[in-house]
């Protein structure tokens, strides 16, 4: 059965300028964090739309694979679903949804991420190293926006 696990991070960026990186140029991860992310090509799909498949390549204490699709995107609510389907992650995870939502709050912008997983089996850790990732991604693209 599939669990989630979450991480909220504030941010001092706009909502609209955090979810446009996430949304239409989430390629930048490769660029602000080249430490993390080796690359994020497109390889089906213009990326845009649901269906379109990523190649990423990251490291994470070991250097990862793995493909992902867009399965969802909802802009009213600035939200949108990758499916990791092939690939390192998959060797752990039989279940591996990630899902990214940026929402206005009174005191700022909220980065809501959400890991839905089910472990491969009952030896396969719970997956805390991504919500490490995920809080330093949020933390350094908020950086790279706040100076551009």
């Amino acid at each position: 059965m599939a669990k989630v696990a979450k991480i909220e991070v504030q941010i001092k960026s706009p909502e609209d300028e955090f979810y446009g990186i996430v949304r239409h140029n989430i390629t930048h991860f490769a660029e602000v964090l080249p430490d993390q992310f080796e690359s994020i090509e497109q390889v089906e799909g213009d990326g845009q739309v649901v269906g379109s498949v990523r190649l990423w390549k990251f490291v994470l204490g070991t250097p990862v694979v793995a493909k992902g699709r867009i399965s969802a995107i909802e802009d009213d609510n600035k939200s949108i679903t990758f499916c990791f389907f092939e690939g390192d992650i998959n060797k752990y995870y039989c279940t591996f949804n990630i899902t990214i939502q940026v929402t206005t709050e009174s005191d700022g912008t909220l980065v809501k991420w959400f890991l839905e997983f089910e472990k491969a089996n009952k030896e396969v850790p719970n997956p805390t190293l991504y919500l490490d990732l995920f809080d330093k991604v949020t933390k350094k693209m908020d950086d790279y926006l706040l100076k551009a």
